[in-house]
């Protein structure tokens, strides 16, 4: 009860500290650049970015990364941060944990005061000082925090504090697909109530099923699938239209990051790539992993279109952004912006060797 009062008293307490965005979140393509979050080759670079990423995410604030200096991003995500905004670059921050993640510490404190001192000013300090135009909650197991009683207020508390400080910013929260079968039980969480406050939903279907070596190595998100046991895409955007989410907030994060089986992983090795190494892999090594053929990119974006308002692209960090593939920097991230702008369809040979 304490951190509920003491939310909404610095709603109305409170003046707005800065304008930063704009409340339209229609038909947009949101790149997420993982950044720091994942160990990746990628150098940042704007002159190199897809032309049609309408907005882009750039690493993470954690609440968790403090070296008692308020060093919540990195100085290289913060530097990207500001290349994008000083070129008008709509952008995106995404707040979460990079140790271990405690959605508690941040939607049901023990301590109002510590929380207010230690977590939400430094948050908002941050915020006011890039002047980023919104902020995605990286709460993908949000069911997981369905026990802390009134979550869906509390979230709704925690964003209306946020928006009291900072006019017109966007927030949206990730949710990951594989809890879609809690989406229209409103006993569980209920949506009509996050709806006043939340600008967009992003429904997580990256990655629906685990990769496994005698599994289809293309069906970690397929859109329809026979094989048992096998979470579709179909099946999250069901869910999803069955819930009370306001539909016209409702974005769907596609994938793209090759994937390699549990069973097969050695030791040391990396378990995800980038399509780029996986472009120069053989034939043999490449057949190992769980891939996206440049027709499923396509059709997911193609499918997004119908049921969605918007798509998020799971990391550029780990499409073919050197080329690799032979089809220009970035051929997956291009495959599904080309399927939700009905675009016509050009395969890329690499991609499919699976």
């Amino acid at each position: 009860m304490k951190i509920i009062l003491v939310l909404i008293l610095s709603i109305f307490l409170y003046p707005s500290l800065t304008t930063q965005g704009t409340t339209d979140v229609k038909n947009q393509v949101i790149c997420n650049i993982a950044g720091s979050v994942w160990t990746s080759t990628y150098v940042f670079d704007i002159k190199q970015l897809p032309e049609r990423c309408d907005i882009v995410t750039i690493g993470q604030y954690a609440f968790d990364r403090d070296d008692g200096t308020n060093t919540h991003v990195t100085e290289s995500d913060k530097s990207a941060i500001k290349i994008l905004i000083e070129a008008n670059k709509p952008v995106y921050l995404r707040i979460g944990f990079v140790y271990k993640d405690d959605w508690s510490l941040v939607f049901d404190p023990a301590d109002a005061d510590v929380f207010q001192k230690t977590m939400f000013d430094p948050l908002i300090n941050f915020l006011t000082t890039t002047k980023v135009n919104g902020l995605l909650i990286n709460c993908v197991d949000l069911y997981e925090y369905v026990a802390i009683d009134n979550l869906e207020q509390k979230i709704s508390n925690f964003v209306c504090a946020i928006k009291a400080k900072i006019d017109k910013l966007i927030v949206g929260v990730f949710i990951s697909g594989v809890y879609y079968e809690s989406f229209p039980d409103n006993t569980i969480f209920d949506f009509s109530i996050t709806n006043a406050v939340l600008d967009l939903y992003i429904i997580d279907w990256s990655v629906l099923n685990d990769c496994e070596d005698k599994k289809n190595k293309t069906d970690m998100t397929p859109i329809s699938s026979t094989t048992p046991n096998t979470t579709t895409v179909e099946q999250v955007t069901c869910a999803v239209t069955n819930s009370r989410m306001d539909k016209s907030k409702i974005y769907a994060m596609v994938q793209m990051l090759p994937v390699l089986p549990q069973s097969l992983l050695l030791e040391g090795e990396k378990r995800i790539t980038t399509y780029s190494i996986f472009c120069e892999m053989t034939q043999a090594d490449s057949s190992e992993w769980c891939s996206s053929p440049s027709k499923m990119s396509y059709d997911q974006g193609a499918y997004a279109k119908k049921f969605y308002v918007g798509i998020v692209l799971q990391q550029l960090d780990t499409d073919d952004y050197e080329s690799k593939c032979k089809c220009g920097p970035f051929p997956v991230s291009n495959l599904i912006i080309d399927g939700w702008a009905g675009c016509s369809f050009n395969d890329c040979p690499k991609l499919d060797r699976n």
